[in-house]
This record gives C-alpha cells, sequence and structure tokens, in this order.
C-alpha cells in the first residue's frame, strides 16, 4: 500500500482511486512520520489548525479487513465500537451503523461521545475498497464541529479498480 501525494488541499492515493479535498481549517503535520503496521496503515492525518486539544481531527487509515473474523465493513465498523466501549470512562454510542454511499461503495457510519471531563465526540465511517477497509477517523469538541468535518468527505472521489 503507498501512502499517496498532498499537492494545496488535496490528498491522492492512486493504488486505492481514492482522491479528497480537505477543507482549509484542516493542517497535515509536515514533521510526522505516519505508522505502519503489518496488516495496515495510517495514510493521512489532519489536525485543525490551531489544534484546540491532542487528538487530530481527520485520520484516514487502511486495514487489511482478511486478518479479522469477521470480514466485512460492518465488522470493522462493530470492532471500532467495541474498542470506543472498553475505554475508561467507555464511550457512549449516539448512532450505529447508519449506511453510506461513495461512488457506489457501501460505507458505515457510527458516532459515539466519551464523557467528561474532556467531552470529545467522535465519528468513524468506514468501508472497503480495493481489498482494504478504508476507515475516516473524525475527532470534535460539539457536534456541529464533527457534522462539519463529515460534510467535507463529500469532495472524496473513489474510482473502482477495473479487474
Amino acid at each position: 500500500m503507498v501512502d499517496g501525494e498532498i499537492s494545496g488541499q488535496t490528498y491522492t492515493n492512486k493504488e486505492l482511486g481514492l482522491s479528497y479535498t480537505f477543507p482549509g481549517s484542516l493542517k497535515r503535520d509536515p514533521s510526522a512520520t505516519l505508522p505502519r503496521g503489518k496488516d495496515g496503515r495510517i495514510l493521512l492525518v489532519l489536525w485543525k489548525n490551531p489544534p484546540d486539544f491532542e487528538k487530530p481531527s481527520v485520520t484516514i487509515l487502511a486495514d487489511d479487513p482478511s486478518v479479522y473474523a469477521d470480514h466485512t465493513a460492518l465488522g470493522y465498523l462493530h470492532r471500532i465500537e467495541n474498542t470506543a466501549k472498553r475505554y475508561q470512562p467507555p464511550a457512549n454510542i449516539l448512532a450505529s451503523a447508519r449506511e453510506y454511499d461513495f461512488s457506489g461503495i457501501k460505507f458505515y457510519r457510527v458516532d459515539y461521545q466519551f464523557p467528561e471531563p474532556n467531552s470529545v465526540y467522535n465519528t468513524a465511517i468506514t468501508g472497503q475498497v480495493a481489498s482494504c477497509e478504508i476507515a475516516l477517523q473524525f475527532v470534535a469538541r460539539t457536534q456541529n464541529e464533527i457534522e462539519s468535518l463529515v460534510q467535507s468527505i463529500n469532495t472524496i472521489r473513489l474510482v473502482r479498480q477495473k479487474p
């Protein structure tokens, strides 16, 4: 899996057929080396400018779904939910398994919130492209900020690879 490229405000990953024009209010940390695992990797991390807390606002990951018992996008979404529930304090699931359609590809969305003392809203949207699980994760202080970040993915374009 290749990292992809950024030109201006657009991230492109030709291997996945993915392009995302992100809002000007988000910045990439050019000094950051993105971690790679054996089966997955972080493709893009974007921070609010200026950052208002220690987590990035948008993270895009690619993972190999075949390493999990449930290889489906919905199974991957449930893994995200279960992980959020295991934190201390656990996250509250606000909405789960809502369908999203990107270029004819079915994705799923989960919304959750970590409680006080630092209330943080999170959304994950995940689906499968080119034999990879693509997960977009959003973090913000308010639900309105989350929705604004989520609306930014309307600029995502996915081009299915020809067999």
